[in-house]
């Protein structure tokens, strides 16, 4: 016979159940891998009924080509710009700031409305606003003259300070206007990529010489100034897989390539392999067969899979074999994936400078052309690819690994080794634990587990002079010029800022962070 406090606590348990039960409408509960942002945005609407949070962008870095959106003559100095000052968005109510990108030399911004602002250099149409070029545009620059490389540069190609991005629909009713969810961009990409609310919608727009944009049929290896909708191959596709749409989630853009990433976890190209002799710009390849290298203890050699080179295309294409990923970075020579187990995938021509491969047995490097291979012994969070270094979170200590060159060298030997090794810390920071990461030309950003954000690397301005006045350097957002060889916190004024997401720019950064309003 069942006594009354064992009879009260099942009836207690049972409570508890349809409560549960209740709470989700009785219907099936399934996880999917979502990304660092949204995790951390979930965790701080939780139990924040006491108090309003507010999410701000903040910049910080060189300032020229307007790529900060700070105006010129306003209360922000050039040594301001050394620490990070909060992003000024003309939102009209638009709400708080939601999504983030960093390209080249231009940046932009997603409200919580779905609007997008951007500002920074626009002459291949990167910031997706068109260009209406006068008729002194072979004059160059403001005073006539003309940018770095005899790039000519007009001010008509520049959005000088935080401007809307209208994004149209012609295949709605009435040319309807689209909110946006997310923004892409990356740090060698003259280009950018908005994912509309859903998923199914992606527009492109910016440099497209090579078709990354992906715009398919409407490809004519020129810039696109105004968002386009993208095309997907569907010769790649199963006919299975060709009865959905494919829903978009997250993405990547290098110089002259784009990935995006599907709900599902399948990764889709486009834009060409290689643009000249040099190994280090050969983009994208896949592999036959997909695996994980063997230990050897007889052997250092790291297997790799047999590749095969794919061919440019203006039109996103299905990557096979890839499957389950959750993160994804490119470069100018290279691409990782990261899957939903922490697996990492690198692909590339570029002998292992930023793939995280092993140095074959005899030293020398492995020169499998096109090979895709894993790195291993270690699972990852999410990874990062730089201008000749790759930086990575480990996916269950939150340790940060890092391969390839230095960030003081320009390309790494053998005394560094070309599989991960960890990234050295101040003492007092030994144990700190991250969840994500990104970088630059040149410098390193991450994001710890209980939302601080620590920056390091190179902090000099590099590329484009425009402005002598505004190319201020400090992206490293620490209050100097300096570089820092090891990951230093950045200290906010405000006590209750807690970063969320950072983007790494060639020289400037952007990050998402909330504060108590």
């Amino acid at each position: 016979m069942t006594s009354p406090s064992r009879l009260f606590l099942l009836l207690h348990r049972r409570r508890q159940l349809c409560e549960i039960i209740a709470t989700f409408g009785g219907a099936r509960v399934t996880f999917s891998s979502s990304s660092i942002e949204e995790k951390k945005r979930i965790k701080w609407t939780q139990n924040q009924s006491s108090r309003t949070l507010k999410t701000d962008a903040y910049v910080a870095g060189n300032g020229d080509f307007f790529r900060l959106g700070i105006p010129l003559g306003s209360s922000a100095s050039s040594s301001s710009k050394r620490t990070f000052v909060p992003v000024d968005i003309p939102t009209n109510g638009g709400g708080n700031i939601k999504s983030i990108a960093s390209g080249g030399a231009h940046s932009l911004v997603v409200t919580s409305k779905g609007e997008v602002f951007a500002t920074g250099l626009n002459e291949y149409g990167q910031c997706g606003i068109r260009i209406i070029n006068n008729a002194d545009d072979d004059k160059g620059g403001e005073n006539g003259e003309s940018s770095n490389n005899n790039a000519k540069t007009t001010m008509n190609d520049i959005v000088r300070g935080w401007t809307r991005v209208e994004f149209r629909d012609a295949t709605c009713d009435g040319n309807v206007n689209v909110e946006i969810e997310k923004a892409i961009s990356g740090p060698a990409s003259s280009h950018s990529v908005c994912i509309a609310r859903g998923g199914k919608r992606v527009f492109a727009f910016g440099k497209n010489d090579r078709g990354q944009l992906g715009v398919g049929d409407a490809f004519d290896g020129k810039e696109r100034e105004e968002g386009t909708l993208v095309a997907f191959d569907e010769s790649t596709r199963t006919d299975e897989e060709r009865e959905e749409d494919v829903v978009i989630v997250d993405g990547a853009t290098g110089r002259e390539s784009t990935i995006l990433i599907s709900a599902n976890g399948d990764a889709y190209y486009s834009g060409k392999i290689k643009t000249d002799k040099d190994e280090r710009f050969s983009l994208i390849a896949t592999a036959i067969e997909f695996f994980f290298p063997q230990k050897s203890s007889s052997s250092s050699t790291t297997i790799t899979a047999t590749a095969t080179e794919l061919p440019q295309t203006n039109s996103f294409r299905k990557i096979p074999g890839l499957r389950n990923i959750v993160n994804c970075s490119v470069t100018d020579a290279c691409a990782a994936f990261v899957d939903a187990h922490g697996k990492t995938f690198t692909i590339g021509t570029t002998s292992g400078k930023v793939l995280g491969r092993e140095v074959v047995k005899g030293g020398e490097e492995n020169t499998t052309t096109n090979a895709l291979g894993a790195i291993e012994d270690v699972l990852l969070e999410n990874v990062s690819l730089g201008f000749n270094f790759a930086v990575a979170v480990a996916k269950s200590s939150g340790a940060l690994f890092t391969w390839g060159a230095a960030l003081d060298d320009q390309e790494a030997d053998s005394k560094y080794g070309l599989k991960p090794r960890l990234v050295k810390h101040e003492p007092q920071n030994i144990n700190v634990a991250f969840t994500k990461v990104s970088s630059g030309y040149k410098h390193c950003a991450a994001i710890t587990s209980d939302d601080r954000l620590f920056t390091w690397g190179w902090s000099g301005s590099v590329g484009q002079h425009f402005e002598d006045e505004e190319s201020s350097a400090g992206q490293l957002g620490l209050g100097n010029d300096f570089d820092y060889p090891t990951p230093t916190e950045v200290k906010w004024k405000d006590r209750s800022t807690k970063v969320l997401d950072v983007r790494c720019g060639q020289n400037h950064t952007i990050v998402l962070a909330s504060r108590e309003d």
